[in-house]
């Protein structure tokens, strides 16, 4: 499925990085809204007269350090921009996915225009979250109608590790990869115990 000189591959590689994209700017949208609120909220009268109802000496002065705070943060991170950013990628990766659509699969000179078109964005990318780019490898395989071996397996760690570091890079091994390397070591056990057993 992620060979690019197939229709099936060009195919797959587009969707897989337009439902990136689509769930990389949905969290960043949530984000920049998020911090809106608190900004609004933290800036408002009623939320200075409500400090002073508090009785804390200077608690308004506590609340417009947390309103520039806020404000400063999402200033910095700007995941406004970043949520426009990922919507245009998506919008690119969703028009060659139609042009992918109109071709015949034995036309090899269109699918090599189109995987030249995907290289030509792949330059724009910024850089990606490893476990939201794992889910949706996951999700083009289950679109597109693959196997369980072929879903990335995402463990726990994983994503606690990515939510911390998102760009961190994992070695992903399909559920396929990941029941072989177990049935090995299960072998290799299993000889070392009968080899052990011939010389006790």
């Amino acid at each position: 499925m992620s060979d690019l000189s197939t229709l099936e591959g060009v195919r797959f590689h587009t969707l897989r990085n337009a439902l990136y994209h689509t769930a990389r700017r949905q969290v960043l949208e949530r984000r920049n809204r998020f911090f809106n609120l608190l900004v609004i909220l933290l800036g408002t009268a009623a939320a200075a007269d409500a400090a002073e109802l508090t009785g804390v000496d200077g608690a308004d002065v506590w609340l417009g350090i947390a309103t520039a705070a806020v404000g400063s943060v999402q200033l910095v991170f700007d995941w406004g921009g970043r949520a426009r950013t990922h919507q245009g990628l998506q919008k690119e990766y969703y028009q060659i996915l139609a042009q992918a659509e109109a071709i015949d699969g034995a036309d090899t000179a269109a699918i090599k225009s189109l995987a030249g078109d995907l290289t030509k964005i792949y330059a724009d990318e910024p850089p990606t979250v490893q476990v939201a780019d794992a889910e949706a490898h996951n999700a083009a395989c289950q679109t597109m109608g693959g196997g369980y071996g072929d879903l990335i397996k995402i463990s726990i760690f994983m994503r606690v590790i990515g939510f911390l570091f998102p760009s961190t890079p994992f070695e992903w091994k399909t559920y396929e990869e990941v029941e072989r390397d177990a049935r090995r070591r299960w072998h290799r056990r299993l000889l070392r115990r009968w080899y052990r057993s011939l010389f006790k």
